[in-house]
């Protein structure tokens, strides 16, 4: 026979469910919570294994059913469908070459001096060149986009 799961602290529910009932107060997950988080500490502490348990599950649950690209704390490159690498062009002799940068690690600097973009991928080097400008504009100019979008969430 199976062991039943955090026995203490469902007991813990119904009591503390039934008891903002009889005052008259609704049940809410938010006031079942802050009801046994206050009133029915030893009864959660005995079953904190099982509490962990449960909610890893809920959790792992809840991973298989979202949408692979939408975390609910999505990445903001992602988010705003930034391109991995960014087409830096530089002046290699007489001549302009196009190298690819990892996005993640361009610097105001760096793009000091870019040429404009052919129109087909404008709008997506626009979007972060308007960013690497919005950086140099508040004085991040060594900084890497990366960490500026990371302060940004």
């Amino acid at each position: 026979m199976a062991k039943r799961k955090a026995p203490y602290t469902k007991q813990a529910l119904h009591r503390a469910a039934a008891s903002l009932r009889k005052n008259s107060k609704e049940v809410t997950s938010a006031t079942l919570y802050e009801e046994l988080k206050n009133r029915y500490k030893d009864e959660t502490k005995k079953d904190q294994a099982d509490i962990f348990d449960i909610g890893l599950r809920i959790l792992c649950g809840r991973m298989t059913s979202m949408k692979p690209d939408l975390p609910d704390d999505p990445d903001l490159f992602e988010k705003e469908r930034f391109p991995e690498n960014f087409p830096l062009r530089v002046l290699r002799g007489n001549r302009m070459t196009t190298i690819l940068i990892e996005t993640r690690m361009l610097t105001p600097e760096m793009i000091d001096g870019q040429p404009p973009a052919k129109e087909k991928a404008a709008t997506k080097e626009n979007r972060i060149l308007s960013r690497l400008n919005e950086m140099r504009a508040k004085g991040f100019t060594s900084r890497t986009l990366e960490s500026y979008v990371k302060d940004q969430l």
